[in-house]
């Protein structure tokens, strides 16, 4: 079983992969954020194995986590939407 200091730090990862991303995406490099799947596979996987009592302190983190990816793809679809459309 995984512990929830364990889900925290993948989270924080998964946080710093996508501030990364987007400091890079808005400095006009391309990104490739392929591993972020895995790894938000990985922490839905934990926290349903711990249960909802111990994960329910990470809720905000879960949140904060889900906005920045949410932030990400609409950025993602402003700056590179035209070329899905063409």
């Amino acid at each position: 079983m995984t512990s929830t200091s364990d889900i925290q730090s993948e989270m924080e990862k998964a946080s710093a992969l996508l501030t990364a991303a987007t400091d890079l995406m808005n400095a006009g490099r391309l990104v490739d954020i392929a591993s972020l799947k895995n790894m938000v596979d990985s922490i839905c996987q934990s926290v349903k194995s711990a249960g909802y009592a111990p994960c329910a302190p990470l809720k905000p983190l879960m949140i904060r986590l889900n906005e920045q990816m949410d932030s990400f793809r609409r950025a993602m679809d402003d700056r590179y939407g035209a070329l899905t459309r063409i």
